[in-house]
């Protein structure tokens, strides 16, 4: 499914220097509900600027993050920071299993062009532990 895996732990203030997959590929965000929206918009515009097709974002209140995301691919656009091409496609996830979510990113990872990784961002939900999704994936 997905020739590429990473999983990352991010916490609130932190993001790697290094933006972990350079080839074009899924987010899935594993968000809890209270975040600082600060953080939030740093992380939204780190994604939008990697090779990200589609963010999706699971957990509660997670239509916070795919707006953030959707708002920082505007930004950086009518600021020239950004090709106004680029696009991503952002989805959320609030109140299904973890595995409806997987099974929803699954049939894309071979369309055209296809997205050949997958980076798991744990922003601290804690209902997803670390493994859990490469377990699932069989990785």
């Amino acid at each position: 499914m997905f020739k590429l895996f990473y999983e990352l732990p991010i916490s609130v203030g932190t993001l790697p220097e290094e933006y972990p997959i350079k080839v074009p590929h899924f987010v899935l965000l594993l968000c809890r509900g209270d975040v600082d929206p600060d953080w939030q918009w740093k992380v939204a515009k780190w994604i939008v600027h990697s090779s990200a097709m589609t963010a999706a974002a699971w957990g509660p209140n997670t239509t916070k993050w795919d707006d953030a995301i959707d708002w920082a691919l505007i930004q950086e656009q009518d600021e020239g920071r950004l090709d106004n091409a680029r696009f991503i496609l952002t989805t959320w996830h609030d109140d299904e299993p973890i595995e409806d979510t997987l099974e929803f990113l699954a049939p894309m990872s071979s369309e055209k062009p296809p997205c050949e990784g997958l980076l798991v961002l744990n922003a601290q939900n804690t209902s997803v532990p670390l493994g859990r999704i490469g377990y699932l994936l069989g990785k």
